[in-house]
């Protein structure tokens, strides 16, 4: 496979990932248009396996936080028998959401933010013994795979939301009735409101161009 690598953007996607992505979608779009019958239910078949509940309802609040913090910087306490929270953890930025404090931050400013916070924290501790160093270090292991765990579920479920967004682009709703009832019925399953803290808007704003709400009967 092809390596495409390169510059990412607010999203934490590379640009040639992005634009790969994008091209994806459209084809699916197209396949649709030009044999709907066929394409379609296939479609349908892919949206329903990635938006299946089973594929986030692992996730928690805590898992979230997690995902949000830089690699390196524990949000849980490993030498805690009760696994505190460290500190509260500052909200990636991406479109259309705001950062902890309802302001925008530019990108990377979310992060060197949690570092200060941190280093704040840790002024006057002494140096961890080589017992609990140990312990910090297997809750930043923990913690790398639920992070890398949730990226993968948020591609997951951004590609089934970007096949629906193109489903609805379809021109003149072209086999619309092959596919809106069974879409519809798969994102009221709990994506739209479960899945907003690590997708942002996306999925909502899916959801709120369905066709009744853009005027198309079928």
């Amino acid at each position: 496979m092809a390596d495409r690598k390169g510059t990412s953007n607010s999203n934490g996607i590379s640009h040639q990932d992005l634009e790969f992505q994008t091209a994806a979608f459209a084809a699916c779009g197209t396949l649709a248009f030009i044999s709907p019958e066929t394409a379609i239910p296939l479609l349908v078949d892919q949206v329903a396996e990635k938006l299946s509940p089973s594929v986030y309802n692992w996730i928690t609040p805590t898992d979230i936080q997690i995902w949000k913090a830089p690699e390196g910087v524990p949000v849980i306490d490993g030498m805690s028998p009760h696994s505190c929270l460290l500190t509260p953890v500052l909200q990636k930025p991406s479109n259309g959401i705001a950062n902890r404090a309802g302001k925008t931050q530019k990108k990377g400013d979310w992060e060197a933010e949690l570092r200060a916070e941190l280093e704040k924290k840790k002024g006057g501790q002494t140096k961890l013994s080589a017992k609990d160093q140990a312990l910090v270090n297997e809750q930043l292991a923990k913690e790398l795979t639920i992070r890398s765990r949730m990226e993968e579920t948020r591609q997951v479920v951004m590609t089934g939301l970007g096949i629906v967004r193109n489903l609805i682009e379809i021109p003149a709703a072209l086999g619309i009735e092959l596919w809106y009832f069974k879409v519809l019925t798969i994102l009221l399953q709990g994506v739209v409101q479960k899945c907003g803290g690590f997708v942002g808007t996306t999925a909502t704003d899916v959801y709120l161009v369905r066709p009744w709400i853009v005027g198309l009967t079928f």
